[in-house]
């Protein structure tokens, strides 16, 4: 018998080894499924997710809807989008801020019967309407403002109503 073909029994301490080998071996391997489990898990829920509401069309047939819902979503937000700035735009020339004042005009009327009203858009521009209440008659004014200011003579009351209006 030849010696070379002999294969010698191996000792305690080789085998120990060769089993701490394979139990490092097994759990890498074990830990290497595990995590291949969970991947592809999460690729079938993508999977299902992707393919919910198929209908048995192809994938390019459903892309290309996808696609054209998207572009027309595009083109509603636009519409949207520019219909706010002249929404905005538009809203910035009405009435925004109002001033009241009421007042007694003349020492023989009872009650604050008189009043000042200013109406004014963003830009502070508007008018200011004062109605005077007196025993024999009543009478109402206009005068207009541009920017906070009146090319008329205001009145103390139409001040105090035009500086309301203004702080709001």
């Amino acid at each position: 018998m030849n010696s070379a073909s002999v294969v010698a029994p191996l000792s305690g301490v080789e085998l120990t080894h060769l089993t701490y080998a394979l139990v490092v071996v097994t759990v890498f391997f074990g830990l290497s499924s595990l995590y291949l489990a969970v991947r592809l898990h999460r690729l079938n829920l993508l999977y299902k997710k992707m393919m919910q509401g198929a209908t048995g069309e192809s994938m390019e047939t459903m892309l290309l809807s996808r696609i054209r819902d998207i572009e027309e979503l595009k083109q509603a937000a636009g519409k949207l989008d520019s219909e706010c700035t002249r929404l905005d735009t538009e809203s910035r020339r009405h009435i925004q801020k109002v001033g009241v004042v009421r007042f007694n005009a003349f020492d023989n009327t009872g009650g604050d019967l008189s009043f000042s009203l200013a109406l004014l858009d963003a830009a502070d521009s508007g008018f200011v309407l004062s109605g005077i209440y007196g025993r024999e008659d009543s009478r109402v004014y206009a005068k207009p403002v541009t920017k906070g200011e009146s090319t008329y003579l205001l009145t103390k009351e139409e001040k105090l109503a035009l500086e309301d209006a203004r702080k709001k």
